[in-house]
C-alpha cells in the first residue's frame, strides 16, 4: 500500500516540481559532495553541494515554502522525507521494529527514543536550569518550555496557545469533533493515538511500569512519574496567582479554574446545581437524586 501511494506521489512531484530528483537529492544529502566549491547560504552560512540543493534549502527554511503535497489529505511538507513519514499515517505502516520487544514505529527517531527511554534506562540529556535528566532529547526540549513559559503555537479558532505544535493539532480536533483513533475491542474513539494506547491497557490489565521505591505498578509511565512525586514530596507545578503548588499539572489546572476563575464545571443533569469538583456532584446525585453517576464529562 505504501509503495503504491509513494509511487503516486513520485508521479505528482515529477509533473509539478521542476527541481525534484530523488536519486540526486539522496546522493548529495546522505553521502555528501566532497567538492571544495560548495555553495554557501547567505542567510545562515550553511554550505551545500549544488545550487539546486541550496535553492531547496532556502525555499524550505528561509522562505517557508512547502512544495511536497500529500494527495490523500492535501497537507504540504517542506521535504520528501517528512511526506514519506506522513503517508504512513494513512497506510498505518510501522517499518521500524524494536529488537528488544514487539513494538513497531512509523519513524526511526521514535524507535530510537523508545529504546533510550524504555530499554536502556539511561538519562543522558540534562536540563541546565534544574539539573533534571531525560532519556530523550525531545523530552528535554519539551521540559525546557516549563521554565520559559513559552507557548508559541496559537489556535486561530479560540486563540488558545500551546507549547508544542502537536498539542495544538490535537486541540483543533475539539473544534471539529474529530476522534480518528478507534479501539478495535470496544469501538471507543479518541482524539490522540496515545490516549487510545492508554485505553487499550484497560482491556489487557497490563501495568508494565514499576517504581523502585515501592511495589506499586502502573499502566503508563506518566502515572508512575506522578506517583514518584508522592515519595519525593515534590510539587513542581506552581500557581502564578497564589503560593499554592501541586504535584500534578491537572491539579493546578483545576485549582486555577475553580479558585481563581470561579468556575463550577460539574453540572447536575437533574437539577440546576453546579459543583466545583466531580466527587461533589457524585455525592449530590447519590444523596439527593438517589442515582449513581458513572462518569463525568468534564475534562480539566
Amino acid at each position: 500500500m505504501l509503495i503504491f501511494l509513494f509511487a503516486r506521489h513520485m508521479i505528482y512531484f515529477r509533473l509539478h516540481c521542476s527541481y525534484f530528483s530523488a536519486l540526486n537529492l539522496h546522493t548529495r544529502k546522505i553521502h555528501g559532495d566532497k567538492t571544495p566549491d560548495a555553495l554557501t547560504c547567505d542567510e545562515c552560512g550553511g554550505r551545500y553541494a549544488s545550487k539546486q540543493v541550496l535553492i531547496r534549502h532556502k525555499n524550505a527554511v528561509h522562505e517557508g515554502l512547502k512544495p511536497f503535497h500529500c494527495i490523500e489529505c492535501g497537507k504540504f511538507f517542506r521535504d520528501s522525507s517528512k511526506l514519506t513519514e506522513h503517508i504512513r499515517t494513512h497506510t498505518g505502516e510501522k517499518p521500524y521494529a524494536c529488537n528488544e520487544c514487539d513494538k513497531r514505529f512509523a519513524q526511526s527517531s521514535t524507535l530510537s527514543t523508545h529504546k533510550e527511554s524504555v530499554h536502556t534506562g539511561e538519562k543522558l540529556h540534562k536540563c541546565n536550569l534544574c539539573l533534571k535528566t531525560f532519556a530523550a532529547k525531545g523530552t528535554l526540549r519539551k521540559h525546557l518550555l516549563t521554565h520559559t513559559g513559552e507557548r508559541p503555537h496559537k489556535c486561530d479558532g479560540c486563540l488558545k496557545t500551546f507549547a508544542q505544535a502537536g498539542d495544538l493539532n490535537v486541540h483543533k480536533l475539539t473544534h471539529t469533533g474529530e476522534r480518528p483513533h478507534k479501539c478495535d475491542v470496544c469501538l471507543k474513539t479518541f482524539a490522540r493515538a496515545c490516549h487510545l494506547n492508554f485505553h487499550k491497557l484497560t482491556h489487557t490489565g497490563e501495568r508494565p511500569h514499576a517504581g523502585d521505591l515501592c511495589a506499586k505498578r502502573f499502566a503508563t509511565s506518566c502515572t508512575l512519574t506522578q506517583h514518584k512525586r508522592t515519595h519525593a514530596k515534590e510539587k513542581p507545578f506552581a500557581c502564578d496567582l497564589c503560593p499554592m503548588r501541586f504535584a500534578h499539572s491537572n491539579g493546578l489546572t483545576v485549582h486555577k479554574r475553580v479558585v481563581h476563575a470561579g468556575e463550577r464545571p460539574h453540572a447536575c443533569d437533574l437539577c440546576d446545581r453546579t459543583f466545583t469538583h466531580a466527587c461533589h456532584l457524585i455525592v449530590h446525585n447519590l444523596i439527593v437524586h438517589k442515582q449513581a453517576l458513572t462518569h463525568c464529562g468534564y475534562k480539566p
